[in-house]
């Protein structure tokens, strides 16, 4: 990596480099990133240029693991990929055309102001990326898609995997069993208040937050709850923001291949939020999905901080999808086949 001391985006890298406590063995140093190997697939994590934003030198930081290879896309699979993505926690799939592959992806706006807790989000996305990577086999296998291994150019395939990988069952799990006491009601009415103060509609439940969020001629639900669970990370907290189906249905079809053209979409775009999670199909009776984004922040890193910051950062997603609908002009939809496997 390029050693500019002040520069922030190289900056983070390396501090998630030293988080992660990677193997010079295993990696490769680049300008502005690294790559590293701690099992048999590859993820890449890199600093975009700064841009100046008032006094603060802003810097999106990227983490990026190859997942499956998917050459050629269809329908059928598109909407199975959309329904694993409700259990989404930091990251997303995105699809590259040009390699054919699917890749987990999250990316994060960094400055000397939220390094503090942005860079430890960051190394757990990046754990979580290479443990769904490492254990979502069986979906592979109904998909009918090979998994995207690859080796160190240099040391080879890695036999011995990296000790990171058993951070989630040793510490990240346990700590998702316990209560979260860092966070409570009281947090809850000053996060409302200071929505409302924003002109957002809110109401406050045992732990949790509803808000309306304009989006169109109608309005987002943001659905903020400490009362759902994981199904394998256990307690954190739950975002789920859901786009209001009839502003959208006459400006485009809802189905799977839009949600993952969103995630591509959002990783190109300056004016957005943290992507910590991933856009899927979420139901909004029993007949009708919306594109909704979905965040889930684990136990052992949520904070009041982390509460309030997130929140604001998936106001951004509904300012991104107002854009995508309606502001300019979508990338053509991509070449999904109708055909099955």
């Amino acid at each position: 990596m390029n050693s500019k001391k002040d520069d922030v985006g190289i900056q983070a890298v390396q501090e998630v480099y030293n988080g992660l406590q990677v193997d010079d063995e295993w990696s490769i140093k680049e300008e502005r990133g690294f790559t590293w190997w701690a099992n048999q697939f590859k993820q890449s994590i890199w600093a975009e240029s700064t841009v100046e934003d008032g006094s603060l030198a802003i810097s999106r930081v990227h983490v990026e693991t190859e997942f499956l290879k998917y050459p050629k896309r269809f329908k059928k699979i598109d909407t199975q990929l959309a329904m694993m993505m409700k259990l989404s926690s930091l990251s997303g799939l995105i699809h590259d055309p040009q390699s054919g592959r699917l890749k987990w992806r999250c990316n994060v706006f960094v400055h000397e102001e939220n390094k503090f807790w942005l860079i430890d989000m960051l190394c757990f996305a990046a754990i979580f990326q290479l443990k769904d990577a490492q254990t979502l086999g069986l979906i592979s296998r109904q998909l009918e898609l090979e998994h995207d291994h690859s080796c160190h150019p240099e040391s080879g395939p890695r036999e011995q995997f990296d000790d990171n990988l058993k951070l989630v069952d040793r510490t990240i799990i346990p700590e998702g069993q316990k209560p979260i006491t860092s966070i409570g009601q009281s947090e809850f009415e000053g996060l409302s208040l200071m929505l409302n103060d924003q002109k957002i509609f809110t109401s406050t439940g045992e732990n949790s937050l509803a808000a309306y969020v304009p989006f169109g001629r109608d309005v987002s639900l943001l659905q903020i709850d400490m009362n759902q669970p994981h199904p394998h990370l256990g307690n954190g907290i739950l975002y789920r923001l859901s786009l209001p189906p009839h502003d959208i249905w006459p400006v485009a079809s809802v189905d799977a291949a839009i949600t993952m053209d969103m995630n591509i979409n959002e990783q190109q775009d300056w004016l957005t939020g943290h992507f910590l999670g991933s856009w899927c199909l979420g139901p909004v009776d029993i007949d009708t999905q919306t594109p909704t984004f979905i965040s889930f922040i684990p136990a052992v890193v949520c904070s009041p901080n982390v509460l309030h910051n997130m929140t604001f950062s998936i106001l951004m997603h509904n300012t991104f999808a107002e854009g995508y609908f309606f502001a300019y002009d979508r990338h053509a939809k991509a070449d999904v086949q109708e055909g099955a496997f």
